[in-house]
């Protein structure tokens, strides 16, 4: 079968174009974590839940994330995400166990002389300690550029937990963020909506209103002042 020498050529000077697009696209965000999850794809926007499954020494674990990513910024979500202990084995020891990392990534792209972005780690939930004796280990790292945010708690009692780390990092293509747990005993985390990583670089607008409204504060508190030493002098 022969092919039209017009619809050849056409063929040809669309191959480098589309050739291009697909070199331009950028790398998916992912998520890795425990349930023999590796690399899965994220969609901007899309929060994917895995789980149940229950691992050796009878510990359970839901988990989700969401990745989203673009000009400037960057959010990394892990959760929901619930992990219970395996409690006791059948010599009544604690079982102790070490769940898989769960790591989520996206790929941010940065403007014209962006070099340092404001980022933030935060994690929100519900730590239950159902035996005594029993702990929930947390160390959670968001790395952008240069030294990463982290969280290490170590919780040994039922409590609703509220951890934040603040920090100027380096621009990268990639943020990672890792939350590592690991639970002696019979205790759960549960984490319903708050395990964030994020990054986003101030608009020019917001840091001007916000120098004007620092200005405005300091002059009114300068005033009052001077109305105080004033009145006090008459």
């Amino acid at each position: 079968m022969r092919i039209p020498r017009g619809v050849l050529a056409v063929s040809l000077l669309a191959l480098p174009s589309t050739m291009a697009s697909a070199q331009s696209l950028p790398p998916a965000n992912t998520v890795s974590g425990p349930c023999g999850v590796v690399d899965a794809v994220l969609l901007p926007g899309q929060n994917r839940v895995f789980g149940p499954c229950v691992l050796p020494g009878g510990a359970t674990v839901v988990h989700g994330a969401m990745a989203d990513a673009g000009l400037n910024r960057f959010t990394n979500v892990h959760s929901p995400l619930n992990y219970v202990g395996g409690g006791r084995d059948r010599d009544r020891n604690f079982v102790t166990t070490v769940f898989d990392p769960h790591v989520v990534t996206s790929h941010p792209t940065w403007g014209p002389g962006v070099e340092t972005v404001p980022t933030r780690l935060l994690l929100n939930g519900v730590v239950n300690v159902q035996l005594p004796g029993s702990s929930v280990n947390v160390l959670f790292i968001g790395m952008l550029g240069g030294a990463p945010l982290t969280i290490a708690e170590t919780y040994t009692r039922s409590q609703v937990i509220n951890e934040r780390m603040f920090g100027d990092q380096a621009i990268s293509g990639t943020a990672v963020s890792t939350l590592r747990v690991t639970i002696v005993g019979g205790a759960s985390l549960f984490l319903p909506g708050s395990g964030d990583f994020i990054g986003v670089v101030p608009e020019p607008n917001a840091v001007a209103l916000l120098g004007t409204g620092l200005f405005c504060i300091a002059l009114l508190w300068a005033r009052a002042r001077r109305s105080r030493v004033t009145g006090f002098k008459a």
